[in-house]
């Protein structure tokens, strides 16, 4: 898309994941594209202002796993409750989902 309108991205940094991400910006004049609910919970963290995109990009789904002969076991219930709490509480976390058990 860019390319089309003339122009170019310039990387200045590259980081293993978001987060690492959020400090440099609150200094500087950089960009970040990041999924919506990442930006929304950054701006409740850190001195940043967030924007939508301008054109439409694919969804971001998380989803957490397990082999179905665990799925009535009660310690594994209770970690995966345990998991789910945390990251229900992530700056990762769309806050608008509810993980079944």
């Amino acid at each position: 898309m860019l390319t089309r309108q003339g122009k170019q991205r310039r990387v200045r940094y590259e980081v293993p994941f978001f987060a690492a991400a959020f400090p440099a910006l609150a200094g500087s004049d950089m960009l970040l594209i990041t999924p919506a609910h990442i930006a929304r919970n950054a701006a409740e963290l850190y001195p940043l202002t967030f924007r939508e995109l301008p054109v439409a990009a694919p969804a971001f789904n998380y989803y957490l796993y397990w082999h179905e002969l665990h799925d009535a076991d009660p310690a594994h219930r209770w970690l995966r409750e345990c998991i789910a709490g945390q990251i229900k509480a992530s700056l990762y976390s769309p806050h608008e989902y509810d993980l079944k058990s």
